[in-house]
């Protein structure tokens, strides 16, 4: 009951700077409307949805107690990976009312993915997209739930949009958060900043500047970054997937890059995305959450398809790269990560960074040519 109560404390909070927000003009009506709708999620994830003590993001906890921790600033009591005590020191810095629950955690999450949505609308990215962004269930569960996957997002969808962007500060102070926090997507920030800046701007200035800044955050995590990389590393990954999906130990090899071959096989990745976008699948769900589930992968793939087409139709170049780059993280995360729980916490914070990067590349370029006519 006192959680409940706490709750709408919270709840009447976020509603308050959801108005300030609409009174500054930073987000319309609509958006108002549903952000006010879907921030009740928070009072329904714990105690309700989810046991606590659950199986079902069961690291919940470890954020609560860390950022119990943070908010009285003893740091030297926090004792939990990296990764939670420094999404603990932002979540700290984000006020909220009344912290109590692992619901309280949710509220912040919340406020963040609502500056996301302000975010959005700074680059005028399609109004229409905003409004699905909002009511995705996928993004109305996660974003409700006091884990480090919100942050995720927003940091990954703001370094992506800083690329096309040429916002080389941007860009450097959320990869270099990204290492904290995700050190996989910080590794794909780099690579994308490279590629783009050599297939798509062909700014060599961009590209000199950004390895020029991206070097001392390379000899900052050099050690977990060789390790991430390592090869090896990534065969155990390769050979776990490849018993997972039925292959006898014994006639498990090695991925092909230790035998300086091709780096991975096409259709593993293929495979990869099938798991990413394809399951759970409908005659395969086992519960009601990834019944819904099933239920968005298939309208998302239909929304994947009709964009890719209206993409492709308009910018053909950025369409291929983006999409590309899309297909092979996810199929990268696909292959590696064996329960569906985690891989779809994944594609919450991958396929919805990669749409926003998208949209903001076909509003953009819409935007230039109604200033050009």
């Amino acid at each position: 009951m006192i959680s409940f109560i706490s709750d709408i404390f919270n709840y009447s909070f976020v509603v308050f700077v959801l108005y300030i927000l609409l009174y500054q003009k930073l987000i319309d009506n609509i958006q108002f409307s549903f952000l006010v709708f879907t921030s009740l999620s928070p009072i329904f994830m714990f105690d309700f949805l989810f046991e606590i003590e659950s199986t079902y993001f069961g690291d919940a906890n470890y954020y609560l107690y860390a950022l119990s921790k943070a908010k009285l600033f003893e740091y030297e009591k926090i004792y939990h990976t990296f990764d939670i005590i420094f999404t603990s020191w932002i979540f700290s810095a984000i006020p909220i009312p009344v912290f109590n629950s692992p619901n309280s955690v949710g509220f912040i999450c919340k406020l963040i993915f609502i500056f996301l949505i302000v975010y959005c609308n700074y680059f005028k990215i399609n109004k229409y997209f905003t409004y699905l962004l909002i009511l995705l269930p996928t993004c109305i569960l996660y974003t409700g739930i006091g884990i480090k996957d919100t942050l995720v997002l927003f940091i990954f969808a703001i370094g992506l949009v800083s690329i096309p962007n040429k916002n080389i500060i941007i860009f450097f102070v959320s990869s270099f958060l990204m290492c904290f926090i995700k050190l996989q997507y910080a590794v794909f920030l780099g690579i994308i900043f490279i590629s783009y800046n050599l297939i798509i701007n062909r700014s060599f200035k961009y590209l000199f500047a950004g390895i020029t800044l991206g070097i001392p955050i390379y000899f900052i995590f050099k050690q977990r970054i060789d390790h991430l990389l390592n090869p090896y590393s990534l065969n155990n990954y390769y050979k776990s997937f490849k018993y997972l999906d039925g292959v006898p130990q014994e006639q498990i090899g090695n991925i092909p890059l230790l035998d300086f071959d091709t780096f991975w096989f096409f259709d593993d990745i293929m495979f990869g995305n099938y798991r990413m976008f394809f399951l759970p699948s409908i005659l395969s769900s086992e519960n009601s959450f990834q019944f819904i589930q099933s239920i968005e992968n298939i309208l998302l793939l239909i929304f994947l398809i009709y964009f890719f087409y209206i993409f492709y139709k308009n910018y053909r170049l950025k369409c291929i790269y983006w999409f590309t780059h899309l297909i092979f993280v996810s199929g990268l995360y696909g292959i590696v990560v064996e329960n569906l729980g985690t891989l779809m916490r994944f594609k919450f914070s991958i396929v919805v960074s990669f749409l926003i990067v998208m949209f903001y590349e076909y509003s953009k370029k819409n935007e230039d040519n109604k200033i050009n006519e």
